[in-house]
């Protein structure tokens, strides 16, 4: 008899000594089961957390390991959601006409600083142009 059934015993016979199954109107080796089951749950799930601490225990191949393993890794090389630091445009075409009036102003001025800056222009949206079309004229409410 090994360890794990004689302890079921000996913990079956003490819950029926403290009568701690009539309580729960079920029989003591039930209970003595469902005590050491739980135990090794919590031993498994121990072991689990110990290997999560350090990788280096996990010595399992078995393919869900193996799946697991891979989709933590893929986890931590993503980046973590967040506020996106906005990053200005660091090269952009510049017209030859604005590059020759930016020297043209550069001569004209000497010892003036010249710069160009990128002016973004809000678009109208092809949707508004569509409503303007579809207002009535006249009848008995548009007057």
């Amino acid at each position: 008899m090994n360890k794990e059934k004689s302890f079921a015993k000996e913990l079956a016979e003490l819950i029926n000594r403290h009568s701690i199954d009539a309580k729960f109107n079920t029989a003591d080796y039930l209970l003595a089961d469902l005590a050491i089951d739980a135990l090794n749950a919590y031993g498994e799930t121990k072991r689990k957390q110990e290997i999560r601490e350090n990788p280096e225990l996990d010595t399992c191949d078995c393919p869900v390991c193996q799946m697991r393993r891979a989709l933590e890794a893929k986890e931590a090389a993503r980046p973590k959601p967040g506020k996106k630091e906005y990053k200005k445009p660091e090269a952009f075409a510049v017209p030859k006409e604005v590059q020759a009036m930016a020297e043209f102003f550069g001569e004209m001025f000497p010892g003036s600083k010249v710069e160009i800056h990128r002016v973004e222009m809000p678009r109208r949206k092809p949707r508004d142009k569509r409503r303007g079309k579809n207002k009535r004229k006249g009848g008995r409410r548009n007057e």
